[in-house]
């Protein structure tokens, strides 16, 4: 055998051929051409699922927050209405321990602590 023999290797035993060894590379490129297929069928319904989720999630966050800003007015106008009525019984209850604007005696100031309606009637 000549030292320039030793890479022609075609009667080795068990060394496919040129041809055999094509034919195994076009083969595993066809099995991974058919599991990348698999993968991006896979991928693609999974970017359909979150495109879905992400317009039902949109929706419902538009409702949420129509929810949230009818929540809002409607506690801006209690605590308007609310801060309205804590004004309007100071108010009746300070005219009603009064008389003539200026605290007369002792049983006035009493009468200060009391609700309005019964300090008038004590009053008098």
């Amino acid at each position: 055998m000549a030292p320039l023999d030793i890479e022609d290797t075609s009667d080795w035993l068990g060394c496919p051929t040129e041809l055999e060894a094509v034919s195994h590379y076009n083969h595993m490129l066809e099995n991974e051409v058919q599991e990348l297929t698999l993968q991006l069928r896979k991928a693609r319904e999974d970017i359909f699922g979150l495109v879905q989720m992400n317009s039902q999630l949109s929706s419902e966050k538009a409702n949420l927050s129509r929810e949230l800003k009818k929540a809002l007015e409607d506690v801006g106008r209690l605590n308007t209405e609310t801060s309205e009525r804590d004004r309007t019984p100071r108010r009746s209850m300070l005219s009603g321990t009064f008389s003539t604007g200026v605290l007369e005696s002792r049983r006035s100031v009493t009468l200060c602590f009391l609700r309005p309606q019964r300090a008038a009637k004590l009053h008098d």
